[in-house]
């Protein structure tokens, strides 16, 4: 009886492998695919370089690449949907070297954070963590109370990311307490370049899984152009897009928005990218 047990675990964790393992067989086959077909349109497009350390998707990579080729000033970032810091886009800046602050309007999502980092208060002003909703009559005064807390002078920051499931255009339209270099902010790919559709402003809007969330991309263009900023890449999966500040575009190339736009492959996010992420070379890296 025990051989057995032991027989019939091994089969089934051998068959978990195989399965697990077809998987990301599949998902690295297809954006290989992608990837092969944009290097046809663009050899040094942002995309391609994107991969994943403890971003949802590509974000990291594509983060990365943007700021080899335009440079950085203070390397401060504002995230304002930072999550539980597990999977967002500047947890990575953070381990090289960078500091900033995280927003979060979910209670438990904050409380996790401060307990994996021991948090009680940056006390040498590399990250600043609050809880709290943000909307476009609070986003101002929000930004400019936690910059203090990291010792930030001046309104540059070099980048900031958006990701509230709804009132995101809103909200960026609003913000004048801060000058980013570069903006990441999630996109609605559901909606084709060609249509520009947002969802009506409701301080009061949770996101209920459904696709009443946020903008189509044409939408969050037409609002980025309007402020001085150029679309330069989205991420593989259609989660995310990126704005560079004009008098900081230097040696990116521009496409039109068509080409840049990328549709819904959520399960690209899937991509296998090591062990669990934990917070615990970023709580070592704090307390250096």
């Amino acid at each position: 009886m025990i051989r057995l047990i032991k027989y019939l675990r091994r089969w089934l964790l051998s068959d978990i492998y195989h399965n697990e393992t077809s998987t990301q067989y599949l998902i690295n086959s297809e954006i290989n695919e992608i990837l092969a077909e944009v290097k046809k349109l663009d050899e040094k497009a942002l995309i391609i370089y994107g991969r994943k350390v403890y971003s949802q998707c590509d974000e990291d990579g594509i983060i990365e690449e943007i700021f080899n080729r335009i440079g950085t000033t203070d390397k401060t970032f504002i995230e304002i949907g930072c999550g539980q810091g597990l999977e967002n886009n500047t947890h990575y800046l953070l381990l090289k070297g960078w500091k900033g602050v995280w927003i979060d309007g979910s209670n438990e999502n904050i409380r996790f954070i401060k307990n994996q980092l021991g948090y009680r208060g940056d006390k040498n002003k590399k990250l600043s963590i609050t809880q709290t909703y943000v909307d476009r009559d609070n986003i101002n005064q929000i930004l400019k109370e936690n910059l203090v807390q990291i010792a930030h002078e001046g309104t540059t920051v070099d980048f900031l990311s958006m990701d509230i499931d709804g009132n995101d255009l809103e909200v960026l339209r609003h913000i004048n307490a801060v000058s980013p270099r570069m903006i990441c902010v999630e996109y609605n790919a559901k909606f084709p370049p060609s249509l520009c559709e947002t969802i009506n402003y409701d301080p009061a809007h949770r996101w209920q899984g459904d696709d009443y969330q946020g903008s189509s991309l044409a939408a969050i263009h037409l609002v980025m152009e309007s402020q001085g900023y150029t679309l330069v890449s989205c991420s593989i999966a259609g989660t995310n897009a990126f704005f560079v500040r004009n008098e900081d575009i230097g040696p990116i190339n521009i496409l039109p928005l068509e080409k840049l736009y990328m549709p819904a492959r959520y399960h690209l996010c899937h991509k296998d990218s090591g062990l669990p992420a934990s917070l615990k070379f970023l709580r070592k890296k704090l307390n250096d």
